[in-house]
């Protein structure tokens, strides 16, 4: 499968989630979402409900070409229709090689979900509705009134693998949640590699990126504020096998970094001034036993887009 293919998809449900969120109140606990995902992606994510609410700017920043694909119609736009008629408390996303997942906390109605489904061309059997397109499918699914699962599969002829579920993934997510996250990400770099095999231009550093922790067992990434507001942080927990494993890392994590940095000034040189390069260059890097450790400073304004 054609990696480039979940970006834009991707790109929308983060925009639709940043979107919609912000308005709503306290985050439902991550257990009862993460139990819904499956144990075999590559990648899960956890939205602070109360936290995005607060700090709406960074998605009205990241995602202006997400909401330009959001009003450009189709099922995505119905999305944040159906969506903005619902009081959503939490959410949860993960991605897999062939499909992504997505599970919704809030107050949804099985007829609001049909109405919403047989607009797009749709059907529905009891509490689970599909909808078709060229390139997959998306199917929907009520867990009483309060959960909506949404899973987007692509080619629709590929099959889930057997798996378990995630809820193991809620306790750090609820941990930095507790510490001041606004967003929380977990890494299976061993099934991410596959995910990012073909990256769309523009993500090529992020493909890097993802070779850089191959040696990592887990890496969670969390965004939140610093002790000094406004000031954003990124920081970035990798778990190797072993301090030797953590060494190499810590190393080709490092150059990347300087390589990254390097190519933003020499971007900055070429066309002005690249913002992301002062971002790299805060970076702190740091080994610790089997555990790498990143920080990086990002101020507002650039996720604002000034």
């Amino acid at each position: 499968m054609q990696a480039r293919r979940w970006w834009p998809v991707l790109g929308v449900v983060v925009g639709v989630l940043g979107y919609l969120l912000w308005r709503n109140l306290a985050p439902d606990p991550p257990e009862r979402l993460f139990a819904l995902l499956p144990d075999n992606h590559a990648l899960y994510a956890y939205v602070d409900v109360e936290a995005m609410r607060q700090a709406a700017f960074f998605f009205d920043a990241a995602s202006a070409p997400v909401r330009e694909l959001i009003d450009r119609g189709g099922i995505f736009a119905a999305y944040r229709v159906f969506l903005s008629e619902a009081e959503v408390t939490g959410a949860a996303l993960s991605v897999g090689e062939h499909e992504i997942r997505t599970v919704l906390s809030g107050r949804f109605t099985a007829s609001a979900l049909m109405a919403h489904v047989e607009r797009q061309g749709g059907h529905c059997e009891d509490f689970t509705c599909s909808v078709e397109s060229p390139e997959g499918d998306i199917r929907l699914r009520l867990s009483g009134d309060d959960l909506l699962e949404i899973v987007d599969r692509r080619p629709r002829t590929v099959e889930p693998a057997d798996s378990g579920h995630a809820a193991f993934l809620a306790a750090p997510a609820r941990q930095s949640i507790r510490e001041g996250a606004v967003l929380w990400v977990a890494l299976r770099p061993s099934r991410l590699e596959a995910v990012m095999k073909d990256p769309p231009r523009g993500m090529v550093n992020l493909a890097l990126f993802a070779r850089a922790l191959r040696q990592a067992q887990w890496a969670y990434l969390t965004l939140g504020y610093g002790r000094e507001a406004p000031s954003l942080r990124l920081h970035l927990q990798a778990f190797t096998e072993s301090a030797e494993a953590a060494q190499e890392m810590h190393g080709v994590l490092s150059g990347l970094n300087e390589f990254a940095a390097a190519m933003a000034d020499r971007r900055s040189s070429a066309d002005g001034a690249d913002p992301w390069g002062p971002v790299l260059r805060t970076a702190d890097i740091a080994q610790q036993g089997a555990t790498v450790r990143a920080l990086w400073q990002i101020d507002p304004a650039l996720l604002r887009g000034r």
